[in-house]
Parts: C-alpha cells; structure tokens; sequence
C-alpha cells in the first residue's frame, strides 16, 4: 500500500510541474534570428503573402532576454517583450507553446507576420507561429542565426 501512495504522490509532483516546464524548455529553440517565408489562412485561406508577392524582406529576432524585434527592408518596424505559455491549440486539442509578443515600439508600419499564437519548431531551422482561432492565420520563418 505504501508504494503505492508513494507512485501517487511521485506522479501528482511529476504533472504539476510540467506545463511550467514545457514552456521554458521550448524556448531554446527558438531564439534567434528568423527569415519570413510566408503569411497564410484567413477566413477560407484567402491571404497569401510572401516576399516575393510582397516586395518585402521581413526578419524576426527572438533573444533569450525574451525581448524580440522585427526588422522589414533593413529598418527596425517593431520591438517589446515576448512571453512563452502554455496553450490548449486548436489544432491539436493538447497544450502547446504559445508566443505573445508585446510590441513597445512600432514605427507604424504593417507587420505583414503573426507574432501571437501557437508555436511549433519541428525542424531546427524552421518556425511556423499561428493564431490559435479558427479562421487565424499564421507565419512561417527559416533561421537564419
């Protein structure tokens, strides 16, 4: 009976620690320096934007001091402080990294990129943030540092 209650006991601890985990571990991942490849969805996917139907070179950098910047032909259009929770995704019905970034400074320029939603980082080289809605959109980067 002991073990038992210990197992009980060990497994509560091991659950109630893991959505604080899960969500400072996926950082690492992410920091860096991020080239936009495309913006898509919408209500029936009808935005589709890249730089090349753009004319625009857009650059996300995400530092570990959790601060972030976006940077669009060479000048810097937004910067804040970014946070990285856990979320129940639409996508997938299980909790997730989500990215809120809070901009402090912005030039007044459009973003043309998603800097809320899920993360995913399947690849070491690649970023996909999408909105966690039904009609979101999302966008995705290629590392470039």
């Amino acid at each position: 009976m002991r073990k038992i209650i210990t197992l009980f006991i060990l497994a509560i601890g091991l659950i109630s620690c893991s959505s604080e985990t899960d969500a400072n571990s996926g950082k690492s991942g992410i920091y860096g320096k991020w080239n936009w490849e495309g913006t898509n969805g919408g209500i029936a996917f009808h935005l589709h934007s890249t730089p090349a139907s753009t004319g625009n070179s857009i650059q996300l950098s995400l530092n570990k001091d959790n601060t972030f910047s976006i940077t669009k032909n060479g000048k810097i259009t937004a910067s804040g402080n970014y946070d990285i929770t856990m979320q129940k995704s639409i996508f997938t019905g299980e909790m997730e990294k989500f990215i809120t970034c809070n901009i402090t400074e912005n030039l007044q320029e459009p973003l043309d990129v998603t800097i809320r939603g899920i993360i995913t980082n399947s690849e070491s080289n690649k970023l996909e943030i999408a909105e966690n809605n039904p009609d979101g959109i999302g966008s995705g980067f290629v590392r470039i540092e």
